[in-house]
């Protein structure tokens, strides 16, 4: 991945050091998007806070070198500007409660980055309406905004938008090539009944199939997420975030106890309960376990890992009869700019640059994320992410925790931690889910 890094980073140092010549040689890739600065800001600080995905970026990270580069690039392109980032929690709870802390105290950042749909929405009221900076260019040149417009419904971009959509995704099953072949395993599972069968099939040569760490209820949801796409249209989803769909449905029910026994079937390791996702996927990783389900932040280090025995599919379809492969997407991550940022022009600045063909090339390469700038999707040269975002593109539904309400999803994760360990029923933690849908406003 270094090779991959180093000629990225040169193209977009190239860029800056022309004065981005080649930007203005290519019209989309910062089309709409305010143009560079030709005097020198008087000299300030930008703050940024990185959560949803980039909350991963620590030390050593791909996620991190990205986030650098594009400081350096802005920082490059503003003399006397000093960009400072910290990294909000990656547990999505205590995330919302430093972010509503940091919005009722007004101490807030220029510059927010933050998973898109309702983790966006519930704070919608704070954020900037950025209409007075996305021009129809800008919002053409790039895709996946649904989830950034106010009630999802973007209208061609002449509703209220909240943030720009930085990558899209889909969770996708990854799989080792070598160990389906150890248990004579010709492809990877198109339903819940093949997904069984490799179970016994793989543990029966001694490998575990499944790697997974679930303490959070993060990796069930996400199953959840890509289950539940076989059975319900965009609409009925949307039903559900409006009480107009009871949790308690029948194919609710039946995609939860479909994921359950993934656990009963002792598919996974025996403390996934209590394991952090992230670390869950330690066993694929080093090449022990034959599948693992994961978003494409991951690809960086599992081809680095595996080489060609990595593998990459749809997850499987849950209802019997469904057109596989059934998924649901959106976009990962957006920027917002709080209401309350003292820089609001440097901060979109900063938005846009992070939004533009070089720096979604570097992502792409770096990160493993599909870019929604549509010019640098268009060059992927990555063959693991350019199947992902072929997937995303497919997308039959947006993920269900992210558009019902914010509190409703954290009760999801907690719900589905449940389910999967055993501890309540798929029939009981729906209910539960119901119960809570229904007390809040």
């Amino acid at each position: 991945m270094m090779i991959r890094r180093s000629r990225a980073f040169a193209v977009l140092v190239m860029a800056i050091a022309c004065a981005l010549a080649a930007v203005a040689a290519a019209p989309t890739v910062l089309a709409g998007a305010s143009s560079r600065t030709t005097t020198p800001h008087a000299t300030k600080t930008l703050t940024v806070w990185l959560g949803g995905s980039f909350g991963y970026a620590t030390p050593g990270t791909t996620t991190l070198t990205w986030v650098k580069d594009l400081i350096t690039a802005f920082q490059s392109q503003h003399p006397g500007v000093h960009v400072k980032y910290s990294l909000l929690p990656t547990d999505n709870a205590m995330m919302i409660a430093e972010l509503d802390a940091a919005f009722t105290s007004g101490h807030v950042p220029d510059v927010l980055a933050n998973f898109s749909g309702s983790f966006t929405e519930i704070f919608e009221p704070e954020l900037v309406n950025l209409h007075k900076f996305i021009t129809p260019a800008f919002y053409k040149s790039m895709n996946s905004w649904s989830m950034s417009c106010a009630n999802y419904q973007c209208k061609n971009g002449a509703a209220a938008i909240y943030g720009v959509p930085i990558d899209m995704y889909a969770y996708l099953l990854y799989y080792n090539k070598a160990l389906f072949a150890k248990a004579h395993i010709s492809s990877p599972p198109k339903t819940y009944s093949d997904l069984y069968k490799d179970c016994t099939a793989l543990k029966g040569k001694g490998i575990l199939p499944i790697a997974d760490g679930d303490a959070s209820g993060y990796t069930t949801s996400n199953f959840f997420d890509e289950g539940i796409a076989s059975y319900l249209t965009t609409k009925q989803v949307l039903e559900l975030s409006q009480g107009k769909l009871k949790w308690t449905n029948s194919s609710i029910v039946d995609t939860f106890a479909a994921i359950a026994k993934l656990r009963k079937m002792s598919c996974v390791p025996a403390n996934a309960s209590t394991t952090d996702q992230t670390d869950g996927t330690n066993p694929f990783t080093i090449g022990r376990a034959a599948m693992v389900e994961m978003y494409p932040q991951m690809v960086p280090a599992f081809e680095k890992s595996l080489g060609k025995k990595l593998g990459l599919a749809p997850l499987p379809s849950v209802a019997n009869g469904a057109v596989y492969p059934s998924i649901a997407a959106g976009s990962a991550d957006s920027w917002n700019i709080p209401r309350g940022s003292k820089n609001q022009t440097l901060a979109w600045e900063f938005v846009s640059l992070a939004s533009n063909y070089h720096l979604g090339l570097l992502e792409q390469q770096l990160v493993g994320y599909p870019s929604t700038n549509d010019q640098a999707l268009a060059h992927v040269s990555n063959s693991y992410v350019e199947a992902g975002a072929k997937l995303a593109e497919r997308g039959k539904i947006p993920m269900v925790d992210d558009v019902i309400k914010n509190a409703l999803s954290l009760d999801l994760y907690k719900e589905c931690a449940l389910i999967f360990a055993g501890l309540v029923s798929p029939q009981a933690g729906a209910a539960a889910l119901q119960q809570e849908a229904t007390s809040i406003p």
